[in-house]
């Protein structure tokens, strides 16, 4: 997980990078980048992807405590299999896929979408 962010970070403008501290604000940065780089999800690439679907990810587990990563491998009905998930807080009804939030976030193109959700989820 961290040497997936690390190399992802080393991508980003350096204004961009010391912002990055894994706090519910710095989601909106994230999101402003990814949207001003990627306006259609055909446009996102592969590394970009993983990085922001990780920092994301570490963002809302760090923010909701008790939730922790999880990989289905075994049941290929599910609708993550393969994927990433947190799952594990009781605010968490089902698992929060990070790399659906991301090609979500470039659907709707809004630049508060990940801090929305978060707050959403921090409410409950």
């Amino acid at each position: 997980m961290d040497e997936v962010i690390e190399s992802f970070k080393v991508l980003l403008p350096q204004s961009i990078i010391d912002k990055l501290d894994y706090s519910k604000a710095s989601l909106d940065i994230i999101e402003d980048w990814l949207l001003e780089k990627y306006p259609k999800i055909s446009e996102l690439e592969k590394q970009d992807y993983e990085g922001v679907a990780r920092y994301v990810g570490e963002t809302f587990r760090n923010e909701l405590n008790t939730a922790i990563w999880s990989i289905q491998l075994d049941d290929e009905e599910i609708a993550f299999f393969g994927i990433p998930v947190l799952i594990g807080d009781k605010k968490i009804a089902s698992p929060i896929c990070p790399h659906a939030l991301v090609t979500a976030s470039i659907d709707r193109q809004k630049g508060t979408f990940f801090s929305t959700i978060l707050n959403n989820l921090l409410k409950r």
